[in-house]
């Protein structure tokens, strides 16, 4: 298994082997992808009730660690439809998150 990473797995017969959640057809890139586009937590938990908030996190810091030569790879422009919170948690995990629109932080 990959170091920290205990809820990424890869099983060739879900989703082709892609990076997914717990062993569910739930991939990694598809929660990255929700949180880029100004989904907050507790809205992809709505929407996939067997998430749970480490699940999002932790698909996070595994977007992250991806490329490690890099730094984090994703960049999030968030609009003023996302807490300030969720763009401060972002921030403080090492991601480079930039609060858009009136208000910014």
């Amino acid at each position: 298994m990959l170091g920290n990473f205990d809820r990424i797995t890869f099983d060739q017969e879900i989703m082709g082997g892609q990076a997914c959640i717990r062993g569910m057809r739930i991939p990694v890139s598809l929660v990255v992808n929700l949180v880029a586009h100004g989904k907050q937590f507790t809205e992809i938990i709505e929407e996939y009730p067997v998430l749970e908030k480490e699940d999002i996190e932790q698909s996070l810091e595994y977007a992250a660690w991806f490329d490690p030569g890099t730094g984090p790879m994703i960049k999030f422009l968030a609009d003023m439809g996302v807490s300030t919170k969720t763009v401060l948690w972002l921030r403080n995990s090492g991601y480079e998150a930039i609060h858009i629109g009136a208000g910014a932080l």
